[in-house]
Protein backbone atom coordinates (compact mmCIF):
# COMPACT_ATOMS: atom_id res chain seq x y z
CA UNK A 1 0.00 0.00 0.00
CA UNK A 2 2.84 2.59 0.81
CA UNK A 3 4.21 1.41 -2.36
CA UNK A 4 1.18 2.72 -4.46
CA UNK A 5 1.11 5.77 -2.10
CA UNK A 6 4.59 6.53 -2.81
CA UNK A 7 3.51 5.82 -6.96
CA UNK A 8 0.49 8.03 -6.81
CA UNK A 9 2.58 10.97 -5.12
CA UNK A 10 4.99 10.88 -7.24
CA UNK A 11 2.59 10.71 -10.48
CA UNK A 12 0.67 14.00 -9.05
CA UNK A 13 4.05 15.78 -8.69
CA UNK A 14 5.12 15.14 -11.89
CA UNK A 15 1.63 15.97 -13.85
CA UNK A 16 1.87 19.41 -11.58
CA UNK A 17 5.13 19.46 -12.62
CA UNK A 18 4.32 19.01 -16.46
CA UNK A 19 1.63 21.52 -16.03
CA UNK A 20 3.62 24.25 -14.42
CA UNK A 21 6.46 24.14 -16.97
CA UNK A 22 3.67 24.25 -19.59
CA UNK A 23 2.68 27.57 -18.81
CA UNK A 24 6.03 28.82 -18.28
CA UNK A 25 7.23 27.89 -22.01
CA UNK A 26 4.18 27.97 -23.97
CA UNK A 27 2.34 30.77 -25.37
CA UNK A 28 -1.43 29.63 -26.24
CA UNK A 29 -3.01 26.54 -25.14
CA UNK A 30 -4.64 24.17 -28.36
CA UNK A 31 -6.08 21.00 -28.50
CA UNK A 32 -9.16 22.29 -27.66
CA UNK A 33 -11.51 19.54 -28.40
CA UNK A 34 -9.88 18.25 -25.21
CA UNK A 35 -12.90 20.31 -23.46
CA UNK A 36 -15.55 19.14 -25.28
CA UNK A 37 -16.31 16.62 -23.10
CA UNK A 38 -18.26 12.63 -23.76
CA UNK A 39 -21.86 11.29 -23.36
CA UNK A 40 -25.15 12.94 -24.27
CA UNK A 41 -25.84 12.02 -19.88
CA UNK A 42 -23.28 14.28 -19.25
CA UNK A 43 -23.99 16.97 -21.52
CA UNK A 44 -27.50 16.90 -20.80
CA UNK A 45 -25.95 17.51 -16.88
CA UNK A 46 -24.01 20.62 -18.25
CA UNK A 47 -21.14 18.21 -17.90
CA UNK A 48 -20.98 18.37 -13.57
CA UNK A 49 -20.29 14.87 -13.72
CA UNK A 50 -16.66 15.03 -11.38
CA UNK A 51 -18.15 14.10 -8.41
CA UNK A 52 -20.80 11.40 -9.89
CA UNK A 53 -17.93 9.57 -12.20
CA UNK A 54 -20.31 6.75 -12.35
CA UNK A 55 -19.89 5.10 -15.82
CA UNK A 56 -17.45 4.62 -18.31
CA UNK A 57 -17.51 8.58 -19.40
CA UNK A 58 -15.71 8.71 -15.50
CA UNK A 59 -12.59 7.83 -17.74
CA UNK A 60 -12.65 11.46 -19.36
CA UNK A 61 -14.40 13.25 -16.22
CA UNK A 62 -12.34 11.62 -13.34
CA UNK A 63 -10.75 8.56 -14.03
CA UNK A 64 -10.76 7.10 -9.92
CA UNK A 65 -14.38 6.31 -10.52
CA UNK A 66 -13.59 3.70 -12.97
CA UNK A 67 -13.07 1.17 -9.80
CA UNK A 68 -16.47 1.78 -9.17
CA UNK A 69 -18.08 -0.09 -11.85
CA UNK A 70 -19.26 -3.72 -11.43
CA UNK A 71 -18.99 -4.85 -14.74
CA UNK A 72 -17.33 -4.61 -17.67
CA UNK A 73 -18.70 -1.55 -20.27
CA UNK A 74 -18.28 -0.70 -23.76
CA UNK A 75 -19.58 3.19 -24.58
CA UNK A 76 -20.39 5.19 -27.83
CA UNK A 77 -21.12 8.86 -28.51
CA UNK A 78 -21.77 10.57 -31.70
CA UNK A 79 -22.14 14.50 -31.67
CA UNK A 80 -23.53 17.00 -34.25
CA UNK A 81 -21.49 20.12 -33.17
CA UNK A 82 -21.61 23.21 -34.70
CA UNK A 83 -20.64 24.24 -38.19
CA UNK A 84 -20.97 20.81 -39.35
CA UNK A 85 -18.44 19.36 -36.63
CA UNK A 86 -18.57 15.11 -35.81
CA UNK A 87 -17.78 14.62 -32.24
CA UNK A 88 -17.10 10.68 -31.54
CA UNK A 89 -16.06 8.65 -28.87
CA UNK A 90 -15.56 4.99 -28.13
CA UNK A 91 -14.31 3.68 -25.08
CA UNK A 92 -13.60 0.17 -22.97
CA UNK A 93 -13.73 -0.47 -19.13
CA UNK A 94 -12.54 -3.84 -17.21
CA UNK A 95 -13.10 -3.58 -13.47
CA UNK A 96 -10.55 -6.05 -11.80
CA UNK A 97 -11.35 -8.51 -8.84
CA UNK A 98 -8.56 -6.60 -6.80
CA UNK A 99 -10.30 -3.30 -6.88
CA UNK A 100 -8.37 -1.84 -9.45
CA UNK A 101 -9.91 -0.89 -12.91
CA UNK A 102 -7.81 -0.55 -16.68
CA UNK A 103 -9.98 1.46 -19.78
CA UNK A 104 -8.91 2.37 -23.55
CA UNK A 105 -11.13 5.13 -25.30
CA UNK A 106 -10.99 7.14 -28.25
CA UNK A 107 -12.26 10.64 -29.24
CA UNK A 108 -12.51 12.06 -33.09
CA UNK A 109 -13.48 15.22 -34.17
CA UNK A 110 -13.72 15.96 -38.02
CA UNK A 111 -14.59 18.59 -39.91
CA UNK A 112 -14.70 19.13 -43.77
CA UNK A 113 -15.14 21.86 -46.24
CA UNK A 114 -13.24 24.76 -45.21
CA UNK A 115 -12.42 26.76 -47.74
CA UNK A 116 -8.46 27.15 -48.53
CA UNK A 117 -6.48 30.54 -50.09
CA UNK A 118 -2.75 31.28 -50.87
CA UNK A 119 -1.02 34.29 -49.57
CA UNK A 120 -2.43 36.64 -52.06
CA UNK A 121 -6.29 35.61 -51.42
CA UNK A 122 -6.78 33.03 -54.13
CA UNK A 123 -8.95 29.82 -53.87
CA UNK A 124 -6.76 26.82 -53.62
CA UNK A 125 -9.43 24.19 -52.92
CA UNK A 126 -11.38 22.98 -49.65
CA UNK A 127 -9.70 20.99 -47.13
CA UNK A 128 -10.60 19.23 -43.80
CA UNK A 129 -9.30 19.18 -40.12
CA UNK A 130 -9.59 16.25 -37.62
CA UNK A 131 -8.48 15.73 -34.19
CA UNK A 132 -7.72 12.36 -32.11
CA UNK A 133 -7.18 11.53 -28.57
CA UNK A 134 -6.76 7.87 -27.72
CA UNK A 135 -6.47 7.49 -23.79
CA UNK A 136 -5.35 4.49 -21.46
CA UNK A 137 -6.93 4.82 -18.15
CA UNK A 138 -6.10 3.06 -14.66
CA UNK A 139 -8.10 3.23 -11.68
CA UNK A 140 -7.75 1.90 -8.09
CA UNK A 141 -10.17 1.44 -5.21
CA UNK A 142 -7.85 2.67 -1.94
CA UNK A 143 -10.19 1.75 0.79
CA UNK A 144 -13.86 1.89 1.05
CA UNK A 145 -13.96 5.59 0.61
CA UNK A 146 -10.94 6.39 -1.80
CA UNK A 147 -10.36 5.78 -5.35
CA UNK A 148 -7.53 7.49 -7.82
CA UNK A 149 -7.13 7.24 -10.94
CA UNK A 150 -4.47 8.36 -13.87
CA UNK A 151 -4.98 9.07 -17.65
CA UNK A 152 -2.02 9.16 -20.30
CA UNK A 153 -3.16 10.32 -23.33
CA UNK A 154 -1.99 10.36 -27.18
CA UNK A 155 -3.38 13.29 -29.11
CA UNK A 156 -3.05 14.53 -32.92
CA UNK A 157 -4.36 17.61 -34.55
CA UNK A 158 -4.23 17.35 -38.22
CA UNK A 159 -5.14 20.89 -40.16
CA UNK A 160 -4.65 20.06 -44.12
CA UNK A 161 -1.57 18.66 -44.82
CA UNK A 162 -0.12 19.49 -41.65
CA UNK A 163 0.07 17.87 -38.02
CA UNK A 164 1.29 18.37 -34.45
CA UNK A 165 1.63 15.21 -32.23
CA UNK A 166 1.49 15.07 -28.07
CA UNK A 167 1.21 13.55 -25.19
CA UNK A 168 -1.39 14.36 -21.85
CA UNK A 169 -1.96 13.04 -18.45
CA UNK A 170 -5.33 13.14 -16.27
CA UNK A 171 -5.22 12.28 -12.22
CA UNK A 172 -8.55 12.10 -10.56
CA UNK A 173 -9.87 11.46 -6.55
CA UNK A 174 -13.02 10.08 -5.98
CA UNK A 175 -13.80 10.29 -2.17
CA UNK A 176 -17.12 9.22 -0.20
CA UNK A 177 -18.03 11.60 2.34
CA UNK A 178 -19.76 10.66 5.79
CA UNK A 179 -22.74 12.39 4.87
CA UNK A 180 -24.90 8.97 2.96
CA UNK A 181 -24.96 9.14 -0.95
CA UNK A 182 -22.35 11.92 -1.30
CA UNK A 183 -19.15 12.31 -3.46
CA UNK A 184 -16.00 14.84 -3.76
CA UNK A 185 -14.32 14.34 -6.92
CA UNK A 186 -10.93 16.52 -8.25
CA UNK A 187 -9.64 15.73 -11.23
CA UNK A 188 -6.73 17.48 -13.02
CA UNK A 189 -7.14 17.36 -17.17
CA UNK A 190 -4.53 18.00 -19.89
CA UNK A 191 -1.52 18.35 -17.66
CA UNK A 192 1.53 17.57 -20.32
CA UNK A 193 4.50 19.30 -22.29
CA UNK A 194 3.64 22.01 -24.81
CA UNK A 195 2.78 20.80 -28.88
CA UNK A 196 4.26 22.37 -31.49
CA UNK A 197 2.11 23.07 -35.14
CA UNK A 198 4.41 24.32 -37.52
CA UNK A 199 6.51 27.26 -36.05
CA UNK A 200 3.97 27.56 -33.38
CA UNK A 201 3.84 26.00 -30.29
CA UNK A 202 0.95 25.98 -27.65
CA UNK A 203 0.31 24.42 -24.09
CA UNK A 204 -2.77 21.94 -23.72
CA UNK A 205 -5.75 23.05 -22.25
CA UNK A 206 -5.12 22.16 -18.46
CA UNK A 207 -7.96 22.50 -16.20
CA UNK A 208 -8.64 21.43 -12.47
CA UNK A 209 -11.74 20.43 -11.62
CA UNK A 210 -13.27 19.90 -8.34
CA UNK A 211 -17.47 18.40 -8.32
CA UNK A 212 -19.94 16.98 -5.81
CA UNK A 213 -22.33 14.33 -6.44
CA UNK A 214 -25.55 13.32 -4.59
CA UNK A 215 -28.12 10.44 -5.22
CA UNK A 216 -31.16 11.73 -3.32
CA UNK A 217 -33.76 9.36 -2.67
CA UNK A 218 -31.89 6.78 -5.44
CA UNK A 219 -33.86 8.63 -7.90
CA UNK A 220 -32.37 11.82 -8.10
CA UNK A 221 -29.10 12.76 -8.96
CA UNK A 222 -27.11 15.92 -8.27
CA UNK A 223 -23.86 17.32 -9.37
CA UNK A 224 -22.11 20.45 -8.88
CA UNK A 225 -18.48 21.53 -10.43
CA UNK A 226 -16.31 23.86 -10.59
CA UNK A 227 -13.80 24.23 -13.13
CA UNK A 228 -10.65 26.43 -13.62
CA UNK A 229 -8.18 26.85 -16.63
CA UNK A 230 -5.21 28.07 -15.18
CA UNK A 231 -3.87 28.98 -18.43
CA UNK A 232 -6.17 31.02 -19.61
CA UNK A 233 -7.63 32.85 -16.26
CA UNK A 234 -11.15 31.25 -16.51
CA UNK A 235 -13.58 29.75 -14.06
CA UNK A 236 -16.88 27.54 -14.93
CA UNK A 237 -19.33 26.59 -12.51
CA UNK A 238 -22.29 23.63 -13.84
CA UNK A 239 -24.93 22.48 -12.15
CA UNK A 240 -26.96 19.33 -13.08
CA UNK A 241 -30.18 17.17 -11.98
CA UNK A 242 -31.22 13.99 -13.01
CA UNK A 243 -34.32 12.49 -12.56
CA UNK A 244 -35.20 8.95 -12.86
CA UNK A 245 -38.76 8.76 -11.95
CA UNK A 246 -40.30 5.63 -13.52
CA UNK A 247 -36.91 3.62 -13.42
CA UNK A 248 -36.01 3.10 -16.81
CA UNK A 249 -36.85 6.89 -17.74
CA UNK A 250 -33.80 9.40 -16.91
CA UNK A 251 -35.01 13.42 -17.74
CA UNK A 252 -31.72 15.89 -17.30
CA UNK A 253 -31.31 19.02 -16.77
CA UNK A 254 -27.82 21.52 -16.28
CA UNK A 255 -26.59 24.76 -16.55
CA UNK A 256 -23.12 26.27 -16.99
CA UNK A 257 -21.95 29.97 -16.16
CA UNK A 258 -18.64 30.80 -16.76
CA UNK A 259 -17.46 33.18 -13.09
CA UNK A 260 -14.04 34.23 -14.59
CA UNK A 261 -12.57 35.33 -18.21
CA UNK A 262 -9.04 36.78 -18.37
CA UNK A 263 -7.42 35.89 -21.21
CA UNK A 264 -9.72 34.72 -24.56
CA UNK A 265 -7.96 32.35 -26.68
CA UNK A 266 -6.29 33.29 -29.64
CA UNK A 267 -6.92 30.66 -31.87
CA UNK A 268 -10.06 31.31 -33.88
CA UNK A 269 -9.95 27.25 -34.99
CA UNK A 270 -9.87 26.17 -31.46
CA UNK A 271 -12.43 29.18 -30.37
CA UNK A 272 -14.62 27.48 -32.55
CA UNK A 273 -14.25 24.11 -30.64
CA UNK A 274 -12.95 25.43 -27.55
CA UNK A 275 -14.59 26.22 -24.18
CA UNK A 276 -15.43 30.26 -25.43
CA UNK A 277 -18.90 29.77 -26.30
CA UNK A 278 -19.89 26.47 -24.39
CA UNK A 279 -22.07 28.01 -22.01
CA UNK A 280 -25.24 28.06 -21.11
CA UNK A 281 -28.23 25.52 -20.88
CA UNK A 282 -28.17 21.70 -21.53
CA UNK A 283 -31.34 19.01 -21.96
CA UNK A 284 -31.22 15.47 -22.03
CA UNK A 285 -33.23 12.56 -21.25
CA UNK A 286 -32.41 7.88 -20.98
CA UNK A 287 -33.67 5.26 -21.16
CA UNK A 288 -32.05 1.85 -19.13
CA UNK A 289 -33.34 -1.61 -19.64
CA UNK A 290 -31.09 -4.31 -18.37
CA UNK A 291 -27.69 -4.16 -19.42
CA UNK A 292 -28.24 -1.42 -21.72
CA UNK A 293 -28.46 2.14 -22.15
CA UNK A 294 -28.93 4.68 -24.36
CA UNK A 295 -29.08 8.91 -23.60
CA UNK A 296 -29.68 12.08 -25.97
CA UNK A 297 -28.79 15.63 -25.46
CA UNK A 298 -29.93 18.92 -26.85
CA UNK A 299 -27.44 21.72 -26.12
CA UNK A 300 -28.51 24.90 -27.93
CA UNK A 301 -25.46 27.88 -27.90
CA UNK A 302 -27.74 31.00 -29.59
CA UNK A 303 -26.98 32.16 -32.82
CA UNK A 304 -24.27 29.61 -33.42
CA UNK A 305 -26.56 26.84 -33.74
CA UNK A 306 -27.67 24.00 -31.68
CA UNK A 307 -26.26 20.70 -31.02
CA UNK A 308 -27.25 16.81 -30.34
CA UNK A 309 -25.31 13.91 -28.84
CA UNK A 310 -26.52 10.41 -28.84
CA UNK A 311 -24.38 7.68 -26.58
CA UNK A 312 -25.35 4.21 -25.98
CA UNK A 313 -23.09 1.99 -23.33
CA UNK A 314 -23.42 -1.38 -22.81
CA UNK A 315 -22.31 -3.69 -19.48
CA UNK A 316 -21.13 -7.23 -20.56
Amino acid sequence: MKTMKNILSKGLILILGLAISGKCYAESTGASFLQLGIGARQAGLGNAFTGIADDITASYYNPAGLSNLQAKEIGAMHAEWLEGIRYNFIGFVNPLKNGNALGISAVYLYMGGLEGRDGSGNLTGDFGANDLAVTMSFSRRMNGRLNVGVNMKLIRETIADESAAGIGFDMGVLYSLPVRNMKLGVSIQNAGPSMRFINESFNLPLSVSCGVGYKLLNTIDLGLDIKNQPLTGKTDMAFGVEIMPFGMLSIRAGYVVSLITAIANRNSYSNMIGMKNMLGLGLGMGFAVRDYRFDYSFVPYQTLGDTHRISLAIKI
